[in-house]
This record gives structure tokens, C-alpha cells and sequence, in this order.
């Protein structure tokens, strides 16, 4: 799918780059690039049929931003992943997914909020579907605050209607509907960490409601296949917790049980692909396990030699 590009209605300030003593009193100002989140608990979705059964859960991660001047105005590029299960009653081949993009100002305030939509394909009785998105928005200079300042929030927006673009481009108005307090912004997804435990294990604690290996994971991974003596056969024992805060408002305790599994089985897989497809001469086979009751959202990746 292209890039969606957008404009919002506000202006953000410039701000000099740090040392600089305005020598030259034209140089080019830098903007600041707001930071970027997904919301809590909106990076998540369960929707139900008429008789309350679950059709699929949809799951909002792996967030990547980056922002480019061009002129006087930011760009900020937003990708992350889409991902849909299919539930029990889900008899269609395609899910219609809804998504918020919301700019928060440093009073906490909404002061643009745009709704798109996207479709998931689960034809061919898939159980699982995903998609990258990409979304560039356009924020235009002015005086009024530093663009760090500001926040951009992305979540599902359940049971509302994209607003309509033309040739890809939507420019919003502030209106009143979107001028709501928002004093209590939901916090952004934890970034999850990596470490090396005492006997050698690498242990991976992911991100709340993602599946995406944080930042140092793959550093980790790779040092563990170095340390590795490639004379020697390994079985790499891969233990996953299930998740048991990763509750999907409006489900039955066996719906979040089966998300739940689900998630963790996306972690371990994530983890298993990375390390067969880096090898690095290392022989070794791969023993994946699940830890029940297990609240830490760990995978623990642990070589045990056998020849």
C-alpha cells in the first residue's frame, strides 16, 4: 500500500540548532521532531458479531518514526504493522480496520485528529493477516511551540467511518469535535529490553502487545551464535510467558487466553526465524516452550550443548 501523506491545520515553532550564535542571521533554522506513540489501550481491538462472538482481534505494533525538513515544515514518515486474528465468527475474507492519528499539544489538548481506514486480507480461511502502513505528516512552521513539545498518538478508532481523501492527501480543519481534553493521555507501548543472563541465556522482554525484537536484541542474538563453538551440536531451548495482561476489553476469558497464546507464539516465531536465518555455522535445532502464568512478556533463549 503507498504512503498516506497528511497535512495538519497548525503550525509548529523552529528552533536553533543547539551551539549555533546566529552568526548568520539567515541560516536555516531546525525543527523539533515530536515524538511518536501508540496509545494504550487503543493499540488493541476485539470486535464481536450482533451475538457477541468474537470476529477477529486486531493488533496495532512495531512503531518506527522518522522526520525530514523540507524548507519550513517537518515531515514526520510513521510506520507500523496492522495484524488481525480471525475469531470464530469471522466468515469474510477481508478485515475493515479503523485508525486514529491525534496531535496533542504541550496543554494535553487534541488539536488534530484524522481517521483512516485500511482492509486486512484473511481470505483463503487465513488465521492471521498483517501489513506494514506508512503515513507521512506535513507540519507547516510558525512561532507558536516547539515541535517537541507536541505528541502524535496513533490507536484503533472503533466503529467510525475514514474521513474521505483526495489523491491521497488529507488536509483537516480543527473542528470543535476535536478540541478534547486528553489529561490523561494513555502511556505509549513499553520499549522492551534485552539482557544476558548469568549462564549465558539471552533473555528478551517485549514490548507490551508486540511482537517486534526490541532494540539490542539482535546485537544479543548475534553475540550469543559467536560465542558458539561451531564444533559442536546445540539444541537452543526458546522459552515464551504468556502475556496475562494483554486483555482485549469486550472478550471472553477463553477469547484472551487464545490472544494471548496467539501473541506469545508471534514472539517466539520472531525470535526462532531471526536465529535460523543467522545461523553463522552454528548446528542447531530449535526447542520451543511455553511458560504459562508468566506476566515478565520474556522470551529466554538458552543453548544447551548435545555433542
Amino acid at each position: 500500500m503507498p504512503a498516506r501523506r497528511l497535512s495538519t491545520g497548525f503550525a509548529l515553532t523552529t528552533a536553533l540548532l543547539v551551539g549555533a550564535c546566529a552568526s548568520n542571521p539567515t541560516e536555516r533554522a531546525e525543527l523539533a521532531c515530536p515524538p511518536v506513540q501508540i496509545a494504550v489501550p487503543a493499540d488493541r481491538l476485539g470486535h464481536n458479531n450482533d451475538k457477541g462472538e468474537l470476529r477477529f482481534v486486531a493488533v496495532m505494533d512495531e512503531l518506527i518514526s522518522n522526520c525530514r525538513q523540507d524548507e519550513d515544515n517537518l515531515e514526520v514518515e510513521i510506520t507500523f504493522t496492522l495484524s488481525a486474528e480471525r475469531g470464530p465468527a469471522f466468515d469474510e475474507d477481508l478485515v475493515d480496520l479503523t485508525y486514529f492519528l491525534a496531535t496533542v499539544d504541550p496543554n494535553r489538548e487534541i488539536i488534530d485528529k484524522q481517521i483512516l481506514g485500511v482492509q486486512l486480507d484473511l481470505g483463503d480461511d487465513k488465521a492471521v493477516g498483517s501489513l506494514s502502513e506508512t503515513v507521512t505528516l506535513r507540519l507547516p512552521a510558525s512561532t507558536e511551540a516547539s515541535g517537541a513539545n507536541y505528541n502524535l498518538y496513533l490507536g484503533f478508532q472503533p466503529d467510525q467511518q475514514p474521513r474521505q481523501q483526495d489523491a491521497g492527501t488529507t488536509t483537516p480543519s480543527a473542528s470543535s469535535a476535536n478540541q478534547k481534553s486528553v489529561a490523561s493521555v494513555p502511556k505509549a507501548v513499553q520499549t522492551g529490553t534485552v539482557r544476558l543472563a548469568e549462564d549465558g541465556a539471552v533473555e528478551i522482554v517485549f514490548a507490551l502487545n508486540s511482537s517486534a525484537l526490541p532494540s539490542g536484541a539482535v546485537d544479543q542474538l548475534g553475540a550469543l551464535m559467536q560465542r558458539l563453538d561451531k564444533t559442536r551440536r546445540y539444541v537452543l531451548r526458546v522459552q515464551t510467558s504468556l502475556d496475562s495482561k494483554a486483555r482485549v476489553a469486550g472478550a471472553s476469558s477463553e477469547e484472551t487466553e487464545r490472544y494471548n497464546m496467539w501473541l506469545a507464539e508471534r514472539r517466539a516465531k520472531r525470535v526462532e526465524e531471526w536465529l535460523l536465518s543467522n545461523k553463522n555455522g552454528v548446528i542447531f535445532s530449535v526447542d520451543p516452550s511455553i511458560v504459562d502464568n508468566d506476566r515478565s512478556r520474556r522470551v529466554r533463549i538458552e543453548p544447551v550443548p548435545i555433542g
